[in-house]
């Protein structure tokens, strides 16, 4: 028997139902942490929650432009993820907590709004082209936002 809840999205809709929940439940591992908390260093690696939700705005921009490249054929393959995270993270050091709340917020929104211009296609390309940047994404630093908060006892 196929577990459903893991199955490959058939539509863009499906996706974005995926994606929302994964979503939603970081979102829910962030909740009731005050600031102090999310600035501290060493919650994911070295990286403050601060910088989290930089690296995630980072990557779901990237989704985007993964999604457009997928459909049109040419989908992106990286060859070093972490030269593209320290990349992005030297780039946003000086940030500000609000500014990277809000930047992880309006990334979101931004790749939500273009897959709902989609919603009728079919998922393979684009769940292939964003899986990693997207709910798998969440989904890992859920983890490890989790086993922060465990370790601080939170």
């Amino acid at each position: 028997m196929t577990d459903t809840s893991i199955a490959a999205p058939q539509t863009v809709a499906d996706l974005l139902a995926r994606i929302e929940e994964s979503w939603s439940t970081f979102l829910a591992s962030l909740d009731d942490l005050n600031e102090e908390q999310l600035l501290e260093p060493g919650a994911v690696g070295e990286w403050s929650l601060k910088e989290l939700h930089g690296h995630i705005a980072f990557w779901d921009d990237l989704g985007r432009e993964n999604a457009a490249l997928a459909l049109s054929g040419r989908p992106r393959q990286f060859d070093d993820f972490e030269a593209l995270n320290q990349a992005d993270h030297e780039a946003r050091r000086s940030r500000s907590l609000a500014e990277e709340r809000a930047a992880m917020h309006q990334a979101h929104a931004a790749l939500v709004a273009d897959l709902e211009e989609r919603a009728e296609l079919g998922a393979a390309a684009i769940d292939s082209a964003i899986a990693g940047s997207t709910y798998e994404h969440y989904d890992e630093h859920t983890a490890d936002v989790r086993a922060w908060r465990n370790r601080r006892q939170i």
